[in-house]
């Protein structure tokens, strides 16, 4: 993700427009459970087949939050200085409770971790 905040603002530099701060979003799938492996069951149960795509924290595909609060919390750090200005979270989820359960605990336990640092 760094690469590609780097290219964008080079390219804005190159065009004359260095001085502009851009807005920008990255989007995220979550699974999101009281532990790590809770939240990677719950992920593969939310899929039918049991066949998500992409892994955890798979360097290739930086789209998945999959952990505690404190694993997901240290995932989005990661995003610190980045560039990143927004996030979108998308729950991985079966039903509506599975999805009201994991915005709930996200809401309670991950933003405000997080809320200074964006």
């Amino acid at each position: 993700m760094r690469s590609h905040v780097e290219q964008l603002y080079a390219s804005a530099r190159r065009t004359g427009r260095g001085d502009v701060r851009f807005e920008i979003m990255r989007s995220f799938f979550c699974s999101i459970a009281a532990t790590d492996s809770a939240a990677a069951r719950q992920r593969i149960e939310a899929v039918p087949g049991g066949k998500p795509a992409g892994r955890p924290n798979d360097a290739d595909r930086e789209y998945l939050l999959v952990g505690s609060p404190e694993t997901i919390v240290r995932q989005l750090r990661r995003y610190r200085g980045v560039g990143i200005t927004e996030i979108n979270v998308a729950f991985f989820h079966r039903d509506v409770e599975m999805a009201l359960a994991q915005s709930e605990l996200f809401a309670r336990e991950v933003i405000p971790a997080v809320r200074s640092e964006w």
